[in-house]
This record gives C-alpha cells, sequence and structure tokens, in this order.
C-alpha cells in the first residue's frame, strides 16, 4: 500500500512569519520569532517574567516546515553561522489568498553574503519596530508602539519604482518628478499612508540639479510611515564609509526637507520629516554626527536626525550570530581519549583482580 504524503496546513502565525520574509528577504530566525507573538498560555501569572515571543527553536522548527512545504528558502551562512529565509512562490500564494503579499518581493537567490548579512539587520530593526520594543528611548517614541508591516516601504519597493520611472522618462529627473506630482496631489492625499505606499519613488531623498551635492538621489534602507502620520527613514550602518559620503547623503536630506509645494496652497510636504541612523560603533556614530555637524548642527537638535546604537530588544549589540545552532555532527565523530584507563572495557562484577585464562563455569 502506497503511503500517503503529509498534508502541510499554512497557520495564520506561518502567514505572518512569510509576511516579513517576503518583505525583508534575508531575515534570520530571531528576526522573525520577534516579530510573532508566543500563545498567550505561556504568559500565566506564576511571578516568571517572559518575552512575549516564541523561543527561536520553536521558531526554527515552524521554519522547516514551510521550507518542506515549498514556502520558502533557506540558506546557512558558514561565516556568519546564521540562517537566512526567502519567501518562494509557494509562499506568496498563500498570502494572496488572505490578501497579505506585499506588492513587491523578492527571494534571496543570486544574494551574496554580505547583502544577505545587511538585509537581516534591516529585517531584526523592523521586527523590533514592529512591536515597539527598540532599546534606544528616542527612537521608540518616534517609531511608536506599533507598526503594521505594510507600514514599511523597503529598499526594493523604492529601487522598483525608481527603475520603472527612469525607464519611462528618460532624461527626466527625480527632483523634478517628485516636485510635480507632489503639486498635483491634495492635503488629503499627502496625509493618507496609501499615497507613499503606492508611490514610493517619492521618498527616496533628493536635491535639485543646481544643489551644491554630486549625489542628487539616495534611498534610504527603508521608510517607516507611523501610526502618528510621520515617515521616517532608517539606515543601518555596520560598516564605516568615508565621512564626504556621509556629507552627501546628509545634503540631499537637508533638501528633502525642504519639502514639495502642493499648487495652489502654502502647504509645503516633506516626503520624508526624520532620519534615524542605527550604528554598530562610536567610530560610525562619530564619523555621522560630524557629517550632520557639517551640514545642520541643527538637524540633531531639532531631532530630524537620530544616531543610536544597533542593538537587540535587551540593548545589547546586534551582532552575527545566532542562537539556534547548526544540527551537531559530533555524535558521528570518535570521542578524544585523554584518559588511557578509559580504552579498558568495564569490569564484571565478581572478576575484579582475578587473570583467567579459560571461560568460568
Amino acid at each position: 500500500m502506497a503511503k500517503t504524503q503529509p498534508t502541510v496546513t499554512i497557520t495564520p502565525t506561518d502567514r505572518e512569519a512569510l509576511a516579513l520574509v517576503a518583505r525583508f528577504p534575508g531575515a534570520d530566525t530571531a528576526a522573525v520569532a520577534q516579530v510573532l507573538v508566543a500563545n498567550p498560555s505561556r504568559f500565566d501569572n506564576d511571578g516568571t517574567e517572559r518575552s512575549i515571543h516564541p523561543t527561536h527553536s520553536v521558531v526554527a522548527r515552524r521554519m522547516r516546515r514551510l521550507e518542506q512545504a515549498g514556502a520558502i528558502q533557506a540558506w546557512r551562512s558558514p561565516a556568519a553561522r546564521i540562517t537566512h529565509y526567502g519567501v518562494l512562490e509557494g509562499g506568496i500564494d498563500a498570502l494572496n489568498m488572505f490578501g497579505e503579499a506585499p506588492v513587491i518581493w523578492r527571494g534571496i537567490t543570486n544574494k551574496t553574503g554580505t547583502a544577505l548579512m545587511h538585509a537581516r539587520d534591516i529585517a531584526h530593526i523592523a521586527a523590533q519596530f514592529v512591536h515597539g520594543e527598540y532599546a534606544d528611548p528616542a527612537v521608540t517614541s518616534l517609531i511608536g508602539d506599533e507598526v503594521p508591516l505594510d507600514a514599511f516601504i523597503t529598499d526594493t519597493q523604492m529601487h522598483s519604482a525608481l527603475s520603472v520611472f527612469r525607464k519611462q522618462n528618460q532624461g527626466v529627473s527625480l527632483y523634478k518628478h517628485i516636485t510635480s506630482t507632489i503639486a498635483r496631489a491634495t492635503a488629503e492625499q499627502v496625509s493618507n499612508p496609501y499615497f507613499w505606499i503606492m508611490n514610493p519613488e517619492l521618498l527616496v531623498f533628493t536635491a535639485p540639479a543646481n544643489a551644491h551635492s554630486r549625489t542628487l538621489t539616495h534611498r534610504p534602507d527603508m521608510v517607516v510611515l507611523t501610526e502618528s502620520g510621520k515617515r521616517v527613514a532608517v539606515e543601518v550602518e555596520r560598516n564605516v564609509k568615508p565621512l564626504p559620503k556621509y556629507v552627501e547623503i546628509m545634503r540631499v536630506f537637508k533638501s528633502t526637507l525642504n519639502g514639495y509645494q502642493i499648487e495652489g496652497t502654502n502647504k509645503a510636504v516633506r516626503p520624508v520629516q526624520h532620519l534615524v541612523w542605527l550604528c554598530a560603533d562610536n567610530g560610525i556614530k562619530n564619523a555621522i554626527k560630524r557629517a550632520v555637524n557639517a551640514v545642520d548642527p541643527n538637524l540633531i537638535a531639532d531631532g530630524s536626525v537620530i544616531i543610536a546604537d544597533l542593538t537587540k530588544t535587551d540593548g545589547t549589540p546586534l551582532i552575527y550570530t545566532e542562537s539556534v545552532p547548526a544540527p551537531s555532527r559530533r555524535r558521528t565523530r570518535p570521542q578524544k581519549v585523554t584518559d588511557p584507563g578509559a580504552m579498558k572495557p568495564a569490569a564484571f562484577p565478581g572478576t575484579t583482580n582475578r587473570v583467567t585464562t579459560n571461560p568460568q563455569p
């Protein structure tokens, strides 16, 4: 009798995991665990403080099941010891059935290790923002206590929209496109988050051609549409850049803060109102602070720019490691013997210190 294939059911919690991976390809087990909420039965009032999130081991098993179901693909970095996830057609199909799929999605095929690590860092930050759990109080105060996944505009979305614009409007600068698009919009439209979700290229930092900057556009790592109506750009910085590069980015950001006029009104619209720069070490923080002060020291003073540490929810640095280890192969290897006596067989009762040549009766 032929064996039947086991039926795989994709649950609502599975879809939450898929939704994160679809928007942030390269997310690891810890990022997925951070965005999920554990079963409420774990929160019994027994005096023990627990995380609201499932354990990494539980999430790792969930992700293995989704991989076996053809919903995601997984790749483990041998250097960083991190498993990265990317969504597949099967996962997008499951999200589409419930209207939860992102407009633009990418997998992790053909992505390099360094690109996946950067994507993983961004996924970690987004997952912390979802539940308002970022450790830095200034960042959490700005972002808010809750951010739905639909409120994240990713670099992939901005890059895709920008590519389409450039193919369809050769010779037209992005600055002119944003100027004309916002000029034709109404105040009600620009206050609606879906205006920006449907036009993600408007969130790219831009400057006019006569600006004193060699860089006229810059895509942040992501933009968060907060519940309070703010649009906050986020940069995740693990490796330091030359100081002039940071200065160029800040000049373009300062130009974006000047805003764009709505036709027939005195209202100037800032596509992005704040920039949060999360840094892996103090050297990077100091370089960015110098760049900001070179452009406009008031950007930090008035809260337009926040420079903070790149951390996990507990405030410890976000490093290249994962608490879910690779399957151990130690069981297939002989143990190293340090005590010569360990090679001798154990003595049977009653035969200690007795030498025999014939079997005992």
